[in-house]
């Protein structure tokens, strides 16, 4: 995959699929939930992709990206 993607943003999101509105949450706050970053940190396809933080409260960011790096890697 990091022969297609160059850097992938990184936001949950407060709207669902299909809404039309972009709307940013905090990671594993919104729509798409704790699991799915679960999933997406798992994921092979993801080593060596630069990941853009896209979350809307910068106080948090330091334990959102802990948080990321506590997920199980495979």
């Amino acid at each position: 995959a990091s022969d297609v993607y160059k850097r992938q943003h990184l936001n949950d999101t407060k709207k669902g699929l299909g809404s039309k509105i972009d709307r940013h949450e905090s990671l594993g706050k919104g729509m798409l939930g704790s699991e799915f970053f679960r999933l997406l940190a798992a994921d092979p396809r993801m080593n060596g992709i630069p990941l853009i933080l896209e979350t809307p409260d910068e106080e948090i960011w330091g334990e959102e990206i802990a948080w990321l790096y506590s997920l199980p890697q495979k």
